[in-house]
């Protein structure tokens, strides 16, 4: 269950938005594949500039936040971004969701999103031969094991 603000489950910049050579040294930092291990944050380290952060901030991603990748098998693989990141955006192929905590844990929520039975399920929405991906409108359709048993 997302939270119910505006851009709750969103995807990264595509396109000429974020591109390889937008990337610094330092500042905020961009989540990407790499980063999304199974149930775990991978801190591989890629950065962009403030001024690049401010125009794509509604892509940034927040401690607490899971990000969902949406390219590759098993899909979904979702990961908790540490509240020690910083500021950060996700980029294309990673999906930021923010869980309504007030209704649902996002321990259970990451936990589901990355069991057999939801990978094994989600697996056959994906398509793409070269490059398998989940669309945003799908990832928002996977259905969770119901808590309650």
């Amino acid at each position: 269950m997302a939270a119910h603000e505006e851009r709750s489950i969103t995807d990264g910049p595509f396109g000429s938005n974020l591109k390889t050579s937008h990337y610094t040294d330092s500042g905020p930092r961009v989540v990407r594949l790499q980063n999304i291990g199974d149930g775990v944050f991978i801190d591989e380290k890629a950065h962009i500039s403030r001024e690049r952060y401010q125009l794509l901030k509604d892509h940034a991603v927040y401690g607490g936040d899971l990000v969902i990748r949406a390219l590759g098998t098993p899909a979904p693989r979702a990961c908790k971004i540490p509240d020690s990141l910083g500021p950060a955006i996700v980029k294309a192929d990673c999906i930021r969701f923010k869980v309504a905590s007030e209704f649902i844990s996002a321990d259970y929520v990451l936990w589901a999103l990355n069991s057999p039975p939801v990978q094994e399920r989600t697996g056959k929405m994906i398509h793409g031969i070269g490059r398998p991906r989940l669309k945003l409108g799908e990832v928002k359709s996977i259905a969770l094991p119901d808590t309650w048993g």
